[in-house]
């Protein structure tokens, strides 16, 4: 199981602004190399090395979609934003969709894109081949087969689908403990769990679609939100863009439960790594 400190991620951020794409390179290939070489190491070799290994650790965790472990603080981003950033969509759609600041823009983007990001998606549900899963992958390909011309139907069925998968893998009994987990995880610096940064992002993503909503008190969210199509009934919370988005979002969180179990082995249940709640904040049965 790989774990990863808190130290790790500012320090990610902060190599992602001087690490050219050879020095990325050198990580990788001469890694290896270098510890072999590690009794003839310099003092200040000595002092690096932990760091490369780290950063070799991390990049073999990198989602497949991403062109580099260098875009993890933008992806850190764009998930808890609410956009799915691992496993979908694909890495020439994601390319272009990070380059765009405003999520109202990307969203327009990305349903643009719409024939392409379906067709991947498409793809990685065919990666989803666990005999626990199988009735998510029927359920997920009839949201993106209507997702285009029923977008409210593949909306609800998405989100619901996503945030019980999500409880399932984190073995949370029920959404109000989902969402007390997910809120701790956002105020963390770095969590990895068992899945490295494919799960962290995964799980990031989650966390906007379950945010706090109160029917007759709380005014219609304008992005995905599971608590809102449980509850009522509004154009503003149906869009074809939110419906793109927690089709996707659902894909993503299936897609890392199949990754899960690769690394865990069947009947495994150790395959997420849960951090302990922050103080003030149990993990107990809510609404």
């Amino acid at each position: 199981m790989v774990e990863v400190g808190k130290v790790v991620a500012p320090g990610l951020r902060r190599l992602s602004t001087t690490l050219t794409d050879f020095a990325q390179h050198a990580v990788l290939v001469l890694g290896p190399a270098v510890r072999a070489a590690n009794e003839g190491l310099s003092t200040w070799g000595k002092a690096l090395l932990p760091l490369i290994e780290k950063l070799a650790e991390l990049e073999a965790t990198r989602p497949p979609n991403w062109p580099s472990l260098l875009t993890y603080p933008l992806m850190d981003r764009l998930a808890r934003e609410g956009f799915p950033v691992a496993w979908v969509p694909g890495p020439d759609v994601l390319d272009e969709l990070m380059r765009i600041g405003s999520p109202d823009v990307r969203g327009q983007a990305l349903l643009a894109r719409s024939e392409d990001v379906l067709r991947h998606a498409h793809g990685v549900l065919d990666e989803v081949t666990n005999d626990e899963l199988k009735d998510y992958v029927v359920v997920l390909r009839q949201a993106l087969a209507c997702v285009e011309t029923s977008y409210a139907p593949a909306q609800a069925l998405s989100l619901q689908a996503a945030a019980a998968l999500a409880a399932q893998e984190t073995k949370h009994a029920n959404f109000a403990s989902l969402r007390r987990f997910l809120d701790s995880m956002k105020e963390m610096d770095a969590y990895t769990g068992a899945g490295g940064v494919k799960a962290a992002m995964t799980l990031l993503a989650v966390a906007p679609i379950l945010e706090r909503f109160v029917s007759g008190i709380d005014l219609p969210p304008t992005t995905p939100n599971r608590h809102a199509v449980a509850h009522i009934v509004s154009l503003e919370q149906y869009t074809p863009v939110n419906a793109m988005l927690s089709v996707l979002v659902a894909v993503s969180v299936l897609r890392q439960a199949q990754e899960n179990r690769q690394i865990s082995g069947p009947g495994d249940p150790s395959h997420v790594a849960i951090p302990a709640p922050p103080a003030g904040r149990p993990n107990s049965p809510g609404s």
